[in-house]
């Protein structure tokens, strides 16, 4: 039997114990709650409270447990609590699987989504690559477990597993990293050469480099802080190297503001991504970059540096090291000649002609 307690007690966890009863006091959205858990114990109190501020969080974004909640219920709550932290071209894409893909089974009970998948995938492949099949798959799961996770549905669900052959893609080395940014600083405009940079000595996302903010850059320190609407939603600090720390000292420090503003208050990709193709025909890359593969030359100079894995995937924020393996490291013959260079008699290795094992 849980020991009660009998004296009164101060505020502590949002509890409070008065005459042998806790009660409880926090603030939610801006508004004091206050009541009584009508617990005598410390356990039940907290569980209480527990379940009282899931039942708060569930109420703030219109979510109840129904047990016939059906796929578009679902979607609507993905897209209305995940929407704000994404790209708005992510978005799109999502409302395009729907339209396109999610649409005959919209209307069907979540309980009843594993025959839906096991229909789905034979549709999707029949007409589609397997790399694509496995986008509209990740997306569609991220919004079943979502549903999961705010109890509109407890049903496990096996989701088909896709092999994509994936050959390597391109990166730049070291010495085309310097080329291609003097082909950008020939050709883009102040804002584009920022924004470009950023792609590469910070590691940023597309979505997150349209997001320069002066407010999340500290120059006393050196660092710039990922804000919460990244893709993992959580808050990082990423070290500024004295390069980009030059190229930030251009622009004229507005608090409050993006780094580089356009005309509506934020950049799309549509500039900076002119003016990347534009430097890789100068440089005569038969295949042009893209921000993204700026972001995988940066993983890709570091771990070719020795870097550990570990710092690499941190710096580009990634939740699973085989991430950062798989799609932002090109190994190349020339990697694969150096690794095997430790053999080599001109470095002295065991196989040195001189070394014979008796």
């Amino acid at each position: 039997m849980p020991i009660q307690a009998k004296k009164d007690s101060g505020l502590k966890d949002g509890l409070r114990l008065r005459r042998g009863i806790y009660h409880f006091r926090f603030m939610y959205h801006g508004k004091l709650k206050t009541g009584s858990t009508g617990c005598r114990d410390l356990r039940s109190a907290k569980a209480y409270l527990l379940k009282l501020r899931s039942a708060l969080a569930l109420e703030s974004i219109d979510v109840r447990t129904i047990s016939k909640a059906t796929f578009q219920e679902a979607f609507d709550l993905y897209l209305k609590v995940q929407a704000p932290r994404l790209a708005a071209r992510t978005v799109r894409l999502f409302r395009s699987n729907h339209q396109h893909h999610w649409s005959h089974f919209q209307d069907a009970p979540l309980k009843d989504m594993q025959m839906h998948l096991d229909e789905l995938f034979p549709r999707l492949a029949a007409k589609m690559k397997p790399g694509s099949q496995r986008l509209v798959f990740a997306r569609l799961r991220s919004v079943l477990e979502l549903a999961r996770k705010r109890g509109l549905h407890n049903t496990p669900l096996e989701y088909p597993t896709i092999d994509v052959p994936r050959d390597p893609k391109q990166v730049l080395s070291e010495e085309q990293v310097e080329v291609f940014f003097i082909h950008v600083d020939r050709i883009g405009s102040l804002h584009a050469r920022i924004m470009i940079r950023s792609l590469f000595y910070l590691g940023l996302r597309v979505s997150e480099a349209q997001r320069l903010h002066w407010d999340d850059y500290d120059e006393d320190e050196m660092t710039y802080r990922i804000d919460e609407r990244q893709k993992n939603g959580k808050i990082l600090y990423l070290p500024v190297l004295p390069e980009m720390a030059e190229w930030f000292a251009k622009q004229p420090r507005k608090k409050g503001e993006l780094m580089c503003p356009g005309r509506w208050g934020c950049h799309n990709t549509r500039y900076t991504d002119l003016v990347v193709k534009a430097a890789s025909k100068s440089m005569g890359l038969e295949v042009p970059m893209t921000h993204h593969r700026l972001r995988a030359s940066l993983s890709t100079s570091l771990l070719r540096r020795g870097v550990p894995l570990a710092v690499v995937q941190r710096i580009l924020r990634h939740a699973d090291p085989a991430t950062t393996t798989k799609y932002y490291w090109e190994e190349g013959l020339q990697d694969m000649r150096e690794g095997l260079m430790v053999l080599s008699k001109v470095n002295g290795s065991p196989l040195d002609e001189d070394r014979h094992v008796s």
